[in-house]
């Protein structure tokens, strides 16, 4: 198997060559794979390479680590950046959904969401909450559609 790695600020680019995927992983697990603003500057390079690149039929996201994919962005270095800056912020935090290609986020862990908030395990509240249906309007649960539900059960 044919692994080529690339680093960024905390983000590693592997690609594989025989299954066709580019992996983007955040990696920073001490400080739960935040993403600093350079690494935010340097998605949309990222995301600029891999689109263009025909040996990558889908891009994979995931945080490095068993606990977190990425508890997003630091605030103090959002308070320290200037107004102008934080203002390009949608463009390149949008990279993988202007990707002509398949993006994946992999969530790995014992824990749900994307980040552990300390009560919810994968078997338990959050797994029901958003993969079954509702058992009186037939819904699933992960649509929001709380408010819809006669019988308030889906709540």
């Amino acid at each position: 198997m044919t692994i080529t790695e690339q680093t960024y600020d905390h983000i590693r680019v592997e690609k594989n060559a025989e299954k066709q995927t580019a992996t983007i992983v955040f990696d920073r697990p001490e400080k739960m794979n935040y993403i600093s603003m350079l690494g935010r500057e340097q998605l949309t390079e990222i995301f600029d390479g891999l689109n263009q690149d025909d040996e990558v039929r889908v891009i994979i996201l995931k945080g490095a680590g068993d606990v977190c994919f990425s508890a997003g962005g630091s605030i103090p270095e959002f308070m320290a950046t200037h107004q102008e800056k934080l203002s390009h912020l949608a463009e390149n935090v949008a990279a993988p959904e202007r990707s002509p290609k398949p993006v994946i986020a992999q969530l790995q862990g014992g824990r749900y969401p994307a980040c552990p908030s300390g009560n919810e395990s994968r078997n338990d509240s959050w797994e029901r909450r958003y993969t079954e249906n509702c058992k009186d309007c037939g819904l699933n649960k992960s649509k929001g559609h709380d408010h819809a539900c006669q019988k308030n059960s889906c709540k």
